[in-house]
């Protein structure tokens, strides 16, 4: 544990930090407010607002964090206030300021984040800080802007508490050079003749001059109708039934006529009983707002991502069955050719439905990369069928597709993605019917500015271009189309998200994307591909037969939920001369072991399974008596989402369904043979 230094100016600290008069009082509803919005806008469990006091830190304001003040030399925060941007702690237990402190050590806080807050004469009085019991990697810049913006606006809640607590000693002058240091539009309403003062905040934040609002009935005729009636109503009722604080919400019409989001709050001044003045701030939280609504976007495409991940994973064992059986019969030396050309559509159908899982798995979260050498032409003519489907009988689709094309490296259900994200943008910029042309090409790359100031190899690039002859794209939105959350649809029809992730998955390829827009007439976008001059392999669908499987004699244990695939997984491996037992799940797996300890080589295991016991528990428990027991995985996920433990590649120690016969044997028989002997 290090204890952090104290600033160098520290008595000048500590005398602001007097003034402000937030010290071992009680808490405030706005304060509270900021610390729980920074929790939400972080995605932490909790957050708090803190001043560091001389030789203790206190807890002003607290979202689900239980102590109310600590030493200072035991605080985040006490290094916090050293410097002037946000302070982010990855893992608080690789720090060595921290690791050994009890909030750390007893409390169990492993990330740390705040921003400090910088008051109006430039000394740091504390922070506003997230932390999380769980390590973090760090903040996105949206998240680490929203909490600096949120300690701005402490800052802002502090400043005009302070200015309501010293109006009557230092009078009208003194506020007006305080309000300079904030970002609010500032005001002071004489109550009893309805004239009101505004600062220059009115016309930075709306371009509204302060003179044009020097009464309260020019404010009210500025606001959103629908939002006037229940402001009218809390804040007279507020001055009528003697409360002192004031706050509400609406809408205000700036200067170019568009309506900004307001909050609004003020403090009622009384003499002798009666209400005279009152004194306020509006905070334009439009940016606010767009953020939280962000987040709840985010939240709901988290929801589907999980119920598509785990419908992906269902469906997954469905067509594994479907796949390995279709391949059994192409096997079989008595299946005829007809039958063997059933099965091999059979093989092709499943291959492409295991193609749209994976896009559902790309929902649930980011999907890495299954790159292999393809033919985009190949792509295009196999979403040609889908995408005339997704466009209806209103729209025609156009496929030309260009010669002797070289291959790409790609992925091909990420391409189809594309495709179809581009299709859909485009059927919905053609609600009255029109034509989309999908074409193919390739193009020499000699010069650096021909990739646009992307960053891309040179050579020979395939390109995809997609046009429509819908209603174009208004020049003012171009530049903005591939950005998160950006939508030129109507509220309530686009997510913000379909261009943005089009343009993840090319820069993932290394490649890049061009539009050009002509409203009224349509849109072209034209997306590049480096070209590869590796060969794609080559594969028979119709397979030969058991005898082609690798074989052996050593004895596995399968454990499989699914009954379907449990059962064809041991006939074949019995097919490949393996002794096989099986079982249905992690925990029936665990009972038979005492049986089979001495047996067994290796274990082939699902990773998610129903019983209590995961594929990873098992395989620790039943490491934990035999050593040198080979374990492979199989799952509906892919390597890359199945969590932590130990690193699972794809080929060696995992195989993913579905998947065929020969893989599924010749992954087992490589496994057996590293085990040791």
């Amino acid at each position: 544990m290090t204890a952090a230094p104290r600033p160098r100016d520290e008595p000048v600290r500590l005398a602001t930090l007097r003034d402000y008069h937030v010290l071992d009082n009680d808490s405030e509803p706005e304060l509270d407010a900021l610390a729980k919005l920074a929790a939400v806008i972080c995605s932490t469990p909790s957050a708090v607002i803190t001043f560091v006091d001389k030789d203790r830190v206190w807890f002003k304001a607290r979202y689900q964090f239980p102590a109310t003040e600590a030493p200072r030399d035991l605080a985040f925060c006490a290094h916090a206030i050293l410097g002037p941007d946000v302070m982010i702690v990855p893992d608080t237990t690789q720090d060595e300021r921290f690791a050994e402190t009890p909030f750390v050590a007893e409390a169990g806080i492993r990330f740390y984040a705040s921003a400090p807050l910088v008051m109006a004469n430039g000394q740091c009085l504390g922070t506003l800080g997230v932390v999380d019991t769980s390590p973090r990697v760090s903040l996105t810049s949206v998240q680490i802007e929203g909490l600096a913006a949120l300690a701005r606006q402490v800052v802002a809640q502090l400043e005009l508490r302070k200015r309501i607590v010293d109006e009557r000693r230092v009078g009208h002058e003194r506020l007006q050079l305080v309000t300079r240091a904030t970002n609010d539009a500032v005001w002071d309403w004489d109550l009893r003749t309805n004239a009101i003062w505004w600062n220059e905040g009115m016309r930075t934040l709306f371009g509204v001059a302060p003179e044009n609002v020097s009464t309260i009935d020019a404010w009210s005729s500025r606001m959103h109708p629908d939002d006037l009636p229940h402001v009218e109503r809390s804040l007279f009722g507020a001055i009528q039934s003697g409360q002192h604080y004031w706050t509400d919400e609406y809408r205000f019409r700036c200067h170019d006529g568009h309506y900004a989001n307001v909050l609004d709050r003020g403090y009622v001044i009384h003499e002798r009983g009666q209400a005279v003045r009152m004194v306020g701030a509006m905070l334009d939280v439009t940016e606010r707002r767009r953020l939280e609504e962000q987040l709840r976007q985010a939240q709901k495409m988290e929801a589907l991502g999980q119920l598509s991940g785990g419908i992906a994973h269902d469906f997954n064992n469905l067509l594994t069955v479907i796949q390995v059986n279709a391949s059994l019969i192409t096997r079989a030396p008595s299946t005829g050719d007809a039958i063997r050309e059933h099965a091999a559509d059979i093989i092709q159908a499943s291959e492409r439905a295991a193609t749209l899982t994976r896009q559902l798995l790309m929902v649930s979260r980011k999907q890495v990369l299954q790159p292999r050498i393809v033919d985009v032409n190949d792509v295009v003519r196999n979403m040609t069928r889908m995408l005339q489907r997704a466009l209806g009988e209103a729209i025609t689709l156009v496929a030309h597709c260009s010669t002797q094309l070289p291959p790409v490296k790609a992925d091909v259900g990420m391409l189809e993605q594309v495709l179809l994200n581009l299709a859909i943008n485009a059927r919905d910029a053609m609600p009255q019917g029109g034509q989309l042309t999908i074409a193919t090409g390739e193009k020499m790359i000699t010069e650096p500015d021909a990739v646009r100031g992307e960053d891309g190899p040179r050579g020979p690039h395939v390109f995809i271009t997609v046009s429509d002859t819908g209603s174009g794209i208004a020049p003012d939105a171009l530049p903005h189309i591939f950005e998160p959350f950006f939508t030129t649809k109507d509220v309530g029809k686009g997510t913000g998200l379909g261009l943005a992730t089009v343009y993840g998955i090319i820069r993932q390829h290394q490649g890049w994307i061009d539009v050009a827009s002509d409203p009224g007439r349509g849109t072209t976008f034209c997306f590049y591909l480096p070209a590869t001059t590796a060969r794609r392999p080559q594969h028979d669908a119709r397979g030969g037969d058991d005898a082609d499987l690798p074989h052996g004699t050593e004895t596995l244990l399968v454990v499989e939920d699914e009954d379907a695939l449990r059962l064809l997984v041991v006939n074949l491996l019995e097919k490949c001369g393996y002794t096989v037992y099986a079982a249905q799940n992690g925990a029936k797996a665990l009972e038979q072991w005492p049986e089979l300890r001495d047996k067994v080589q290796l274990v082939l295991t699902d990773l998610v399974m129903p019983g209590g016991v995961t594929g990873r528990e098992l395989a620790e428990r039943l490491r934990a008596t035999a050593p040198a027991l080979g374990i492979v995985y199989m799952s509906g996920y892919t390597s890359a989402q199945a969590g932590r433990g130990e690193p699972l590649v794809d080929g060696v120690n995992f195989l993913q369904k579905p998947f065929q016969p020969d893989m599924l044997a010749q992954i087992v028989r490589a496994a057996l043979d590293r085990v040791p002997q």
